[in-house]
C-alpha cells in the first residue's frame, strides 16, 4: 500500500518527511532514556556522598542534564531532524 501513496505526486515526499519525523522522535526517546538512567545513576552517588563539593559538583551535572532532557523532550518535531543529515526546505 505505501508504493501506491510514493506514486500520488508529491504524497511520497509527504510521507519521507513523516518517516524523518517519526525517526527524530524515536532517536530523542532514547537519548531521554538514557539521559535519565545517568541521573538515576548520580542520585544514588550522591545519596552515599559526603564532601560538599562532590555534591555540589553532581548537583551541577543533574541541574544540567534536566536542562538538556527537557530541550530533547519537548522540543518540536520538525520536519527536518534533529539528528539528520539531509536538507529539507519547509516549503516542500
Amino acid at each position: 500500500m505505501g508504493n501506491f501513496f510514493k506514486k500520488i505526486p508529491g504524497f511520497g515526499q509527504y510521507l519521507k518527511k513523516e518517516e524523518l519525523r517519526a525517526d527524530d522522535k524515536k532517536m530523542r526517546d532514547f537519548i531521554v532514556d538514557r539521559i535519565r538512567l545517568r541521573k538515576e545513576n548520580l542520585l544514588m552517588k550522591l545519596k552515599n556522598e559526603n564532601s560538599f563539593e562532590t555534591v555540589k559538583k553532581i548537583d551541577n551535572i543533574i541541574k544540567k542534564l534536566d536542562m538538556l532532557e527537557g530541550k530533547l523532550q519537548y522540543a518540536s518535531y520538525v520536519y527536518k531532524p534533529l539528528f539528520s543529515d539531509e536538507k529539507y526546505d519547509e516549503a516542500d
